[in-house]
């Protein structure tokens, strides 16, 4: 007959009861003492099960009650600050400030030296000052909180984009995970520049980044945008991508998560392309026209006077969203009859406007394309939120396209565009059959878009129960896990038994704040906190159930965070900084969500941030620059491998000696290529040369 083997106080369970401690002076690890109530008690037979049971006894609860009602000595007691302290937390707080309002470094320079006259003499926090402290003091310490959340937490979905600024392209790496202290994260956890866009290249990076944060077995899947390079197309058949690639390298399944925003505004722009009227370049000819011309929008206002209109200046539409069609639209609706009547009696009026315009039904079809982009504008504002779950995108899109099937069975059109199409109708310029044809097309068109990439936002469809929007049930738990189970290996972690245990402790309290929460219109991540803080109140275990929930909800399915990261990188001031800086100022600015005044009171608090603001200064400044530009020139150094790889992605560059302009001419290429000669960073005479 086997021996029972006896349980011990592992690492996983001291990280679950941080109120057990193992008893030091005693051989046994089973032997346990909890700091609550003083009790000592073995898990040897029961090992979690013992645990439950100390957790449940009158001795537990009424030291929990009284720790509860009993407030700390701490809070009675007055911390005491040197001014010393009080003068770096104030030169650590003036950096953040200027990168938290985006102020430029070089602004230092006059305020810090204000500061200095008017308030205190020993304050300094010139340009040079600020750029240290951001790059060597807050950025790495917003990276180790980073990594010390990135160990609490069980899943996480990394978020990747690039962008290209001078001669860069850069790519930010954001993480997403959920703490039940404090909801949903959407950090920065790297910002670096690549040589392309390759899905080889970009894989590599992102296997790299995922070994170095030790993140393999936290990983559940990668959000990008819907290019043929990340995940190879609405159907996923195209196997040369990045998605598949890292998956390989893994050795194992993660989710490719698309982006839920651009799924929408494509699907717009491609049933607005099978109208009778191109819209875009309607649009964007009449604002070229405005732009910068102030007589031709005086001429514009005197033709809106004299057809009694009030004019409204007109708005651009943008190049890179086209859901900005609709408002540009709406202001051209205002001012219609004006801008007929401008651009007819121009002498020289371009061929496509004065098409347009002499054409009675473009009216017709600007009032109709009009009213159907505000279901598709305000899709993608729900999608765009902070801290949305990809199961909330879904339902999101799955609202939309139920709405238009509705719109294409009664063939839904506005009362304005109706009497539009009637006085159309009478005068012979077009039937109603024709009108009707169009719009059932413009329909069909969007709802086999949104199908045909249903397959990309299906899956999280199944984990509705997570939102709490009405009262889940177990079966549809157990079901969304055993889909889990098929994709994420690392959810057969979570025990089913454990888990309906501890789904059954939290029932009582989500039902009695559903109606509260729904009123209020509370967000999912601050609901499961409640639930989460509640529990912890009650001492009552709850890490599987953590688990399930932190899978779902680390699921992102917008590219809006990764959007206004790249915005704070095309701004004029910041796109002159290095890769390295820049970096740093992302950090700082998107890892940190707190005002000044939170932040002072945080650096007050943080003895070893002072003294590393203290000892911060220029020189430190220029000796992380040159360490950064070393590891650069490093990893982008000369060897056979990279000039193979180099080669491969289309970055060719050979090393010549002298000052002479070269002309070669490549063996097997028809054309001659002329060799732009590049000064290399360095003392010696080499030249770079890059064909």
């Amino acid at each position: 007959m086997s021996q029972k083997r006896v349980c011990s106080f592992n690492d996983e369970l001291q990280r679950q009861f941080k109120f057990l401690k193992k008893d030091a002076d005693l051989s046994d690890s089973s032997q346990v003492t909890c700091q609550t109530c003083g009790a000592r008690f073995s898990i040897a037979h029961g090992g979690r099960n013992d645990i439950t049971h100390h957790l449940q006894t009158k001795k537990h609860k009424r030291a929990e009650r009284m720790k509860r009602e009993m407030p700390s000595v701490r809070e009675f007691l007055v911390k005491q600050y040197t001014e010393a302290d009080r003068i770096h937390a104030s030169t650590g707080l003036f950096a953040y400030h200027s990168l938290r309002h985006r102020h430029s470094f070089r602004s230092s320079d006059c305020t810090s030296q204000l500061i200095k006259n008017l308030y205190h003499p020993k304050f300094l926090s010139a340009c040079a000052k600020s750029e240290a402290i951001i790059c060597n003091v807050l950025a790495p310490l917003s990276t180790e909180e980073l990594q010390s959340d990135l160990e609490k937490c069980s899943f996480i979905t990394l978020s990747v984009d690039a962008s290209s600024t001078k001669d860069q392209k850069l790519f930010p790496v954001l993480v997403r995970y959920f703490l039940p202290t404090s909801g949903i994260h959407t950090k920065i956890i790297e910002f670096s520049s690549l040589p392309c866009e390759a899905s080889d290249v970009w894989c590599e990076f992102l296997y790299q980044l995922i070994e170095k944060h030790s993140l393999s077995e936290k990983i559940v899947g990668v959000f990008a945008d819907n290019v043929n390079t990340n995940f190879g197309g609405s159907k996923r058949a195209w196997e040369n991508n990045v998605w598949e690639k890292l998956q390989a390298k893994l050795g194992k399944e993660i989710f490719g998560v698309g982006c839920g925003a651009r799924i929408v505004e494509n699907c717009l722009q491609t049933a607005a392309d099978c109208l009778p009227i191109d819209l875009e370049s309607f649009v964007l000819k009449v604002c070229k026209c405005f732009h910068i011309y102030a007589v031709r929008v005086e001429g514009l206002e005197g033709f809106c006077r004299f057809v009694d209109l009030e004019y409204s200046k007109l708005l651009e539409h943008g190049n890179i969203k086209f859901i900005s069609l609709g408002p540009a639209l709406n202001r051209i609706l205002l001012a219609f009859d004006g801008l007929q009547a401008y651009f007819l009696s121009q002498d020289k009026c371009p061929t496509l406007l004065q098409r347009a315009f002499s054409n009675p039904c473009t009216k017709l079809w600007l009032a109709f394309a009009s009213k159907q982009t505000a279901i598709f504008r305000e899709t993608v504002e729900a999608i765009e939120k902070n801290d949305l779950a990809a199961t909330e995108v879904a339902l999101h899109i799955c609202a939309l396209q139920n709405n238009l099937a509705e719109r294409l069975r009664d063939r839904f059109v506005t009362s304005h565009a109706k009497i539009l199409l009637q006085s159309l109708i009478e005068s012979e310029q077009i039937t109603e059959q024709e009108f009707y044809t169009e719009v059932e097309n413009f329909y069909l068109t969007s709802l086999m878009y949104l199908q045909e990439w249903k397959p990309a936002f299906e899956a999280p469809e199944k984990l509705e129960w997570a939102l709490l929007r009405h009262m889940p049930v177990w079966d549809d738990i157990q079901s969304s896990l055993v889909v889990g189970h098929r994709r994420i290996p690392s959810l057969s972690l979570i025990e089913e038994t454990h888990l309906f245990d501890e789904w059954a402790n939290a029932k009582p309290i989500i039902s009695r704040r559903l109606s509260d929460w729904n009123a209020q219109k509370t967000p999912v991540s601050e609901r499961w906190r409640n639930v989460f803080q509640e529990l912890d109140k009650k001492a009552v275990e709850y890490s599987d159930l953590l688990k399930a929930v932190e899978f779902v909800l680390c699921l992102p399915r917008t590219t809006a965070p990764v959007d206004r990261v790249m915005n704070a990188v095309w701004s004029p001031e910041k796109s002159r900084l290095s890769a390295s800086t820049m970096k740093a100022v992302l950090l700082v600015r998107v890892n940190f969500d707190l005002d000044c005044s939170a932040f002072y009171e945080k650096l007050l608090g943080n003895k070893g941030i002072l003294r590393k603001i203290a000892s911060c200064d220029e020189n430190s400044l220029q000796e992380a620059s040159r360490g950064g530009a070393q590891q650069n020139e490093e990893r982008t150094g000369t060897s056979e491998e990279q000039e193979a790889l180099n080669w491969k992605v289309g970055f060719y560059s050979i090393v010549l000696q002298g000052d002479t302009r070269l002309s070669y001419h490549l063996q097997g290429r028809a054309a001659c290529i002329q060799v732009k000669i590049c000064l290399l960073p360095s003392a010696s005479c080499s030249r770079k040369a890059a064909y």
